[in-house]
């Protein structure tokens, strides 16, 4: 055989480029009218029209789903599951093409590989092609029995798609892992509780669908203060809580000692057993029930999580209410690796009488706009347990009417903030709106010097803060909650 020059070999390559290339387009004609064809087939005989097309699909790649039937030379219909189930006993059966059963018998032989590799099935037409065997949901390289650390196909990852459940409609998703943080005396217990016993009861969080199921609340303190204030709740609403899954603890749980956190993961499989899966775990507060550690390292906040994933599980829901830093008001304080593992995390804040929730954070869904409250305060002295001195009280909470906006914004403000509106989705940083006021010849300021400016600037953006308009999302880089560019300057 006369052997090719690079020269040759390069226009060799070239032309069969070509000549591929210009069968392409019947090529695709051919496999999409066989594709139509054998999906038709597949539809007639019972199966999911997209079920049906994946599988066809995927034959024409090579690849056998498991519930893919194949036919053996002697009629037999046997399902892929079943031949992978019992390997050996196939090996070496000759079967009908699975791309073309009707070539004949004889056309494909299928080997089991046992202890060498992967099964395959060979098939002679086409030139010789070996079809693959695709994972089946739990294949056996997948953990055993399916339990632990599993590599799941990206296939099925997708057959698992749906739309978001939420836990409390609009705030915080099903099985996620939330946060509540505030400083002090901005009443974000009593928030969690209100969740807390809202799903608990079915009852909705002021008019937002919940989803019902049990609940374990994991408290730091005593019970007594706790039990004025289920007390309030249930008198407000006028539920009696005996009648619903809700379960809270007589002590601190320490999730960083494994013997205490084993204890916790106990405790809500014995609810599991009488009342089904717990829907939601808030655990009050983190810093109560951490255990022998510090929050502010890395490594053991790391431990922290990593002992909630393995002791609570990623399929419920846990809510953690934090407090704020000493410093920073407008985060939790600790750790940076606790807010970046967090799906939800919500600042509660307190100015005068209005307590208002900032979503700080909302991982696969768009932030919910703030939400204000004021507190009630409930009698509970019909039992005589008070008296008029003394009288025994709790409070709930109560969302006000137009959360949004908070207050009539200033000239000042409303500038700054308009600012921030048309920097969303680029780092508005205080270098931005600086320059930006510089550009638009505005004064902030009565004296209108560049220092007056800037310190007008830092104030307006502090009380947009708190006021809950704008948020800090990293160190001096602002965002803001609205969604468009609405004028909040007539607004009370």
């Amino acid at each position: 055989m006369e052997i090719l020059t690079p020269d040759e070999e390069c226009q060799f390559a070239t032309a069969k480029k070509l000549i591929i290339g210009s069968g392409e387009p019947e090529s695709k004609r051919v496999r999409a009218q066989y594709i139509t064809g054998e999906v038709a087939k597949l539809v007639s005989g019972g199966t999911d029209p997209r079920q049906a097309e994946q599988v066809v699909k995927a034959r024409c790649t090579g690849h056998l789903s498991p519930d893919d039937t194949l036919q053996s030379d002697d009629g037999l219909l046997l399902a892929v599951k079943d031949i992978l189930a019992s390997p050996e006993t196939y090996n070496g059966m000759t079967f009908r093409d699975p791309l073309e059963p009707e070539a004949g018998s004889c056309k494909a032989k299928f080997y089991s590989n046992v202890g060498t590799g992967n099964p395959v099935m060979h098939s002679q037409l086409h030139g010789g092609v070996d079809y693959v065997f695709r994972a089946p949901d739990l294949p056996a390289w997948a953990g055993k029995d399916g339990k632990g650390f599993k590599l799941v196909p990206a296939h099925e990852v997708i057959k698992n798609v749906k739309s978001i459940e939420w836990l409390v409609g609009d705030i915080i998703e099903r099985h996620s892992f939330a946060e509540l943080f505030g400083d002090s005396g901005t009443y974000k217990s009593f928030v969690a509780l209100d969740i807390a016993l809202c799903v608990a009861t079915g009852t909705p969080f002021h008019g937002r669908p919940v989803t019902q199921g049990p609940v374990v609340i994991v408290i730091g303190e005593g019970l007594h203060g706790y039990g004025r204030r289920l007390a309030a709740w249930q008198k407000h609403h006028g539920i009696d809580l005996a009648d619903y899954p809700v379960f809270v603890s007589s002590m601190a749980a320490q999730f960083l000692d494994d013997e205490s956190a084993a204890e916790v993961e106990s405790a809500i499989a014995e609810v599991e057993k009488i009342h089904g899966k717990v829907e939601l775990v808030l655990i009050d507060t983190l810093n109560r029930n951490f255990g022998p550690g510090d929050e502010n390292g890395s490594k053991d906040m790391t431990q922290f999580i990593a002992a909630l994933d393995r002791r609570i599980g990623n399929d419920v829901t846990r809510l953690i209410i934090h407090h704020t830093g000493h410093s920073n008001k407008e985060r939790a304080r600790g750790s940076y690796v606790l807010p970046a593992a967090l799906d939800c995390e919500i600042q509660v804040s307190k100015k005068g009488g209005t307590i208002t929730l900032i979503n700080t954070k909302q991982k696969d869904a768009p932030e919910f706009l703030p939400i204000n409250f004021e507190t009630v305060s409930i009698n509970l002295d019909e039992n005589g347990i008070g008296d008029l001195l003394n009288p025994v009280t709790s409070l709930v909470l109560q969302e006000i009417d137009g959360s949004w906006p908070i207050k009539k914004l200033t000239h000042a403000q409303q500038k700054v903030y308009d600012i921030v509106v048309s920097k969303t989705g680029t780092n508005c940083s205080k270098k931005h709106l600086f320059e930006s006021l510089h550009l638009s010849q505005e004064s902030l300021s009565t004296t209108g010097t560049p220092e007056a400016e800037k310190k007008a600037m830092q104030r307006s953006l502090r009380e947009l803060i708190s006021n809950g308009y704008i948020r800090e999302i990293s160190e001096d880089c602002y965002t803001t909650f609205q969604r468009d560019n609405r004028d909040m300057s007539g607004t009370n």
